[in-house]
């Protein structure tokens, strides 16, 4: 089960489908008809746990989602924002979320500094 949902506003893009992607959703930048598709990670797919901080215990019960921005001192844009929030809002439904369980990754990983424009 998870208890709390980790808000990571990556410097670098992710590719949404990628292996890589250390999440459990991407959120990208929206593409030329400047609409935003979140995406499911195949860690999700695969019910695998995201190795997205350095706290363990964060990892096994967090829900991971990246956020891609294109450099550190850059805001998410008004459909990114539109579709975290969505996002956010079914995760915490479905699975019993409380707000004050909604963390950056600043939050977790204090050294963290991309993404520090980012607010709760």
């Amino acid at each position: 089960n998870f208890l709390a949902i980790v808000i990571h506003a990556a410097c670098t893009p992710a590719e949404p489908g990628s292996q890589d992607t250390k999440a459990h959703f991407v959120v990208p930048m929206e593409g030329e008809d400047a609409v935003v598709r979140v995406e499911a990670s195949p860690r999700w797919k695969e019910q695998l746990t995201a190795e997205h901080t350095r706290n363990k215990t964060v990892n096994r019960r967090s829900i991971a989602v990246w956020l891609s921005l294109p450099g550190k001192d850059f805001s998410p844009s008004p459909a990114q924002s539109a579709a975290l929030s969505a996002l956010v809002d079914k995760l915490r439904s479905v699975y019993g979320i409380p707000p004050e369980r909604v963390f950056t990754h600043s939050d977790v990983d204090v050294d963290v500094k991309c993404g520090a424009s980012l607010r709760r």
